[in-house]
């Protein structure tokens, strides 16, 4: 060959040894629900198992029960038998009282600590809406329960200053940066009123704009080491919104989205 310095290519490749094993539970289909999957679907490092409810038992019963979501909702079998076998679980705006699993509230508590992740969002059915004051899912957040009730939100959101920096909220290397994204980010439209952050927790997002019952910031985004495991609050059911803003940012918002949950 004339030239044979082109016959080496060096390149990196990442690889996966085991996918992480995601349980995403919405209690409704929405757009919030719908992003959420879809982004989950295509991270090939992900193995997703996701159900979202058609409808509960307080609907009209004008269909067969077994269609209150598009396959069967095993939960015993989920929740007993094959939660060690998950690493990520999901509550999307989900209330578990329609489905008699109380009993299994103690298991995911006992899997947190063992190392399992928990992630809640909001939503109406979600938090104290979703009747977990006082079950084991209420120990194992970083954000206290308090009121049932949503809030419309108007300004932008505010990271803290762990928030700044912290892994799940860092959408840039720059602290500055990172703070002014989060705060010309589209706007959430409603959120949870939850109660202060624990002190096992941290805050990382808050609205500038609400207070909760003890007159601090809302807290939006907040993180919580529960023995070997981690759970996330997000109280919010409009994330969404960071899917809609087309070209008109350049395409920030969407690359926020995917930053934020990859």
């Amino acid at each position: 060959e004339a030239v044979s310095h082109n016959n080496q290519h060096s390149f990196a490749i990442k690889v996966i040894r085991d996918k992480i094993r995601v349980l995403q539970v919405a209690g409704r289909p929405s757009w919030d629900e719908r992003f959420l999957r879809q982004h989950l679907k295509e991270n090939p490092n992900v193995d997703l198992i996701s159900f979202f409810i058609l409808r509960t038992l307080t609907d009209p019963a004008n269909v067969p029960e077994k269609e209150m979501s598009l396959i069967p909702f095993p939960v015993d079998k989920i929740f007993d038998t094959e939660l060690h076998t998950f690493d990520v679980i999901i509550f999307q705006n989900f209330d578990y009282r329609p489905y008699p699993m109380e009993r299994f509230l103690p298991n995911i508590r006992k899997a947190v600590e063992n190392g399992l992740g928990f992630v809640m969002i909001g939503g109406e059915q979600s938090f104290a809406g979703g009747g977990y004051q006082g079950t084991a899912i209420d120990s194992i957040l970083p954000v206290s329960l308090e009121s049932h009730s949503m809030a419309k939100i108007f300004e932008g959101l505010t990271s803290t200053q762990a928030g700044e920096r912290h892994p799940v909220t860092q959408l840039l290397r720059s602290s500055s940066l990172n703070k002014r994204q989060w705060r010309e980010l589209p706007n959430w439209a409603t959120v949870n009123r939850t109660g202060n952050t624990l002190p096992q927790g941290t805050t990382l997002v808050v609205s500038p704009e609400l207070n909760n019952s003890q007159g601090r910031p809302l807290p939006l985004v907040s993180v919580r080491e529960v023995g070997q495991g981690r759970s996330l609050a997000i109280a919010s059911d409009s994330m969404w919104k960071w899917r809609f803003t087309g070209s008109r940012d350049g395409g920030a918002a969407e690359r926020a989205y995917h930053r934020f949950w990859s």
